[in-house]
């Protein structure tokens, strides 16, 4: 008898070999054959089957009949030799097909079954200040392969919003797609938080010190391991120890979530501080005698000292002029020169020693600075005192009248550019 063997692979004609999991969700299998194909032909169609992706969801897959519904991969294809014991061979074509997903946005991945991993890690665990980074991952398994270029496309604030745990600061970090090798993909997604917890008031550290015994000591203080969140704030927080006046205030990123904010503070000094760079005295005593102070930031503090009983700034009004504003000159001395270097609190400090007749009182006042043309120890009977960047005449005058004590003779002349001649006669 003549045996007459399949020759298609119609939908109508596929028998069930098995199925498995839940028919509802994605990862059900199901597998399914056209037996009693002709030889011949098996090839031929075989290939045909395989070159088929998907099936559904409108063009349904079918076994014996029954339609299923959703989106199915075409995992595999084979060809089984039949048993005929004829001399005309058979073959049964299986297919094995499985139910995928296909989301197209954050909140469709969020409806789907999908598992999460967490994992918890000390940050710079030997650094001054550790940190505690959480990595969460996500996998979705059973995507529709055709969904790669969708959810690689997600942006990533959705997937935070939609995926990430509700507790904690969880940032994008990665995601991976993945097509497996039973035709599905996988989808993987991962966020990260990192937590720093360090501040300027509570973990600054000293990390320099220059010249530690010195007058002129500088440190630099730092807090890292400060979350970058709160940078701008810890940074307005910096402040100088005690003792210390803030010079400059940094701040900077240092990658994975944190920063640092550092400190360069200069120490403050009091006027017993005060370091003679020069000094001189002349052997046969026809030269006056003269030194040069210098403080190196003067503490702005009543404690340590303060850096306007030796400085007054030449903008402020003679009301604010007194002797008593600067620092007490020797008995004996005069008060040549004042002036600020290269710090608001470093001041430096010229005074000459002058002999003066019994009659004659010169007092310190200091609008600018002072120059004497003297010749000798002891003053003559006309004193000529230039005197340059006075504000005004009357400043100039009053260098020598302020004690009341009025000498007669006074002339005040404008030399031009700022400077003053002040020339008095004894009486």
């Amino acid at each position: 008898m003549t045996q007459i063997f399949g020759s298609t692979t119609a939908e109508a004609d596929a028998r069930l070999v098995t199925k498995d999991k839940d028919v509802a969700k994605a990862g059900f299998t199901l597998v399914r054959a056209w037996p009693y194909i002709d030889a011949t032909l098996a090839d031929t169609l075989s290939v045909t089957l395989d070159a088929i992706a998907t099936y559904g969801p409108t063009t349904k897959a079918q076994a014996d009949g029954q339609e299923y519904d959703g989106t199915f991969v075409n995992s595999k294809v084979r060809a089984i030799e039949g048993n005929s014991k004829d001399s005309d061979r058979s073959v049964t074509l299986q297919q094995t097909l499985i139910k995928v997903d296909s989301p197209a946005n954050a909140t469709a991945l969020a409806a789907l079954d999908y598992t999460c991993t967490q994992d918890n890690e000390i940050l710079d665990l030997f650094a001054l200040e550790a940190g505690e980074g959480d990595r969460y991952a996500c996998v979705w398994n059973n995507i529709n392969p055709s969904q790669q270029v969708t959810l690689i496309a997600v942006s990533d604030a959705s997937l935070v919003t939609a995926i990430a745990p509700a507790a904690g600061t969880w940032s994008y970090k990665s995601r991976r797609f993945q097509v497996m090798d039973d035709g599905t993909a996988r989808f993987i997604v991962v966020f990260e938080q990192n937590v720093w917890t360090a501040d300027w008031a509570t973990d600054v550290r000293d990390v320099s010190e220059t010249n530690a015994s010195g007058v002129r000591s500088t440190q630099v203080r730092q807090a890292s391991g400060i979350d970058t969140a709160d940078l701008d704030a810890q940074y307005a927080a910096v402040a100088a120890a005690s003792g210390y006046e803030l010079d400059t205030a940094t701040m900077r990123e240092t990658g994975n979530g944190k920063g640092t904010v550092s400190s360069q503070e200069t120490k403050e000094n009091a006027i017993a501080d005060a370091e003679i760079i020069s000094r001189f005295v002349a052997a046969n005593g026809t030269q006056e005698e003269a030194q040069t102070v210098i403080w190196y930031n003067l503490s702005s503090t009543p404690t340590g000292g303060d850096a306007e009983k030796v400085y007054k700034d030449a903008k402020d009004n003679s009301a604010d002029m007194t002797a008593a504003t600067y620092e007490a000159a020797p008995a004996g001395h005069l008060l040549k020169y004042v002036e600020r270097r290269d710090h608001p609190n470093n001041i430096l400090q010229d005074i000459v020693r002058v002999t003066f007749k019994p009659d004659i009182t010169v007092q310190t006042w200091l609008d600018g600075d002072i120059e004497f043309d003297k010749s000798t120890a002891t003053l003559p009977s006309t004193v000529t005192i230039h005197v340059k960047n006075f504000s005004t005449s009357a400043n100039a005058e009053a260098f020598l009248d302020q004690a009341g004590t009025n000498l007669s003779g006074t002339q005040v002349n404008y030399m031009g550019r700022g400077r003053w001649k002040v020339t008095r006669v004894r009486a």
